[in-house]
């Protein structure tokens, strides 16, 4: 009778031995799932920053394909001036038209973006008893990028509307409430 408690006991004892095992494992899994989720995020979100430091810096839009150009996309930048959704039918890996950002360390591979010009829209002067001196030129891009974690699994896509307001021809001020920089974000899933 004793040798019988002592086995149902050990059965016992084994079960929830297994069982704390495999839940061990299992949030060991969750979280290192977290992680790699965290640092695609990370890497998508360098990307759109690295695009939008990038579209400030451009001079002009020289590197945008023209509209009904028969390559729409070329260096990370589309023209979507006609409505398309360039993004979605782009090949991502390293020989596609997108662009490789700048690698964090421990990810399977370097972050990728699109920068997709929208429209360019002449806005009023500020002052409309100037002589035809011409108002601002604004643009409007989709910003989209690709970031992946340590295992390529873990992958995060990450969306924005960009403006950037210029000057016009004769340099007049560009009036300041005007909307500019990131228009809006969202997370692709």
């Amino acid at each position: 009778m004793a040798l019988l408690l002592a086995l149902v006991a050990l059965l016992i004892l084994s079960i929830l031995g297994v069982t704390s095992a495999q839940t061990a494992i299992m949030q060991e899994r969750m979280v290192r799932n977290a992680r790699d989720v965290g640092m695609a995020f990370h890497s998508a979100e360098a990307a759109l920053g690295e695009a939008e430091a990038l579209l400030e810096g451009m001079a002009d839009l020289g590197g945008f394909p023209a509209a009904g150009a028969a390559r729409p996309c070329n260096g990370g930048f589309c023209n979507s001036t006609t409505g398309e959704r360039r993004w979605r039918g782009l090949d991502w890996g390293e020989a596609g038209p997108s662009r490789e950002a700048r690698a964090l360390p421990g990810l399977g591979a370097p972050p990728r973006y699109v920068i997709e010009l929208l429209a360019s829209r002449d806005l009023p002067p500020l002052d409309p008893s100037a002589p035809d001196t011409g108002g601002a030129l604004a643009h409007y891009f989709r910003i989209t990028a690709r970031g992946l974690g340590a295992r390529p699994t873990a992958v995060v896509w990450l969306q924005t509307r960009y403006a950037i307001v210029r000057g016009g021809p004769a340099g007049l001020p560009v009036d300041a409430s005007l909307p500019r920089g990131r228009l809006s974000w969202r997370r692709l899933d």
